[in-house]
């Protein structure tokens, strides 16, 4: 099999369990008619969503029936290659890494047409008590819907 010379050595596609597709649209663009920065980070909360409705986990009715929510205390984006208007590009996301009181997120925009890896990035979330404003354990119960089987990809 010939390596794909856009992929990093470490890229490794089985990694990411969950892929949602979608098309670049103007809106996302900057006057390069390629994806303005911040739209990176938006294409990453789309991924992290869409898995988790894969589980059917709704942040927000968890936080109003727990009083529990997640804080993004971190944002990652490596810029690989340019993402240009109208392309379709395939949002990767990794089963997330589980800790004490975060959830670490590894994701990758990959190009729909097999053309290589775009960007990668990482987010890490900190499981909070929103009354005390302090970070509490991630449940069990949370844990194990996270970590299993995806309902439909």
């Amino acid at each position: 099999m010939t390596r794909n010379p856009f992929l990093p050595d470490d890229f490794s596609q089985e990694n990411y369990r969950f892929r949602h597709r979608l098309r670049v649209r103007y809106a996302e663009i900057d006057a390069q008619a390629v994806v303005y920065n911040s739209h990176y980070m938006v294409y990453y909360d789309i991924g992290i969503t869409e898995y988790l409705r894969q589980f059917s986990f709704n942040q927000v009715e968890h936080a109003a029936r727990t009083g529990h929510d997640f804080h993004l205390v971190s944002s990652r984006v490596d810029y690989r290659r340019p993402i240009r208007y109208d392309t379709e590009i395939d949002i990767a996301v990794a089963s997330p890494h589980i800790g004490n009181s975060s959830i670490t997120w590894s994701l990758a925009l990959v190009a729909a047409a097999g053309t290589g890896l775009l960007s990668t990035g990482e987010i890490v979330w900190v499981y909070t008590d929103l009354s005390e404003e302090t970070a509490v354990r991630v449940p069990d119960d949370l844990r194990a819907l996270l970590s299993g089987p995806l309902l439909d990809t």
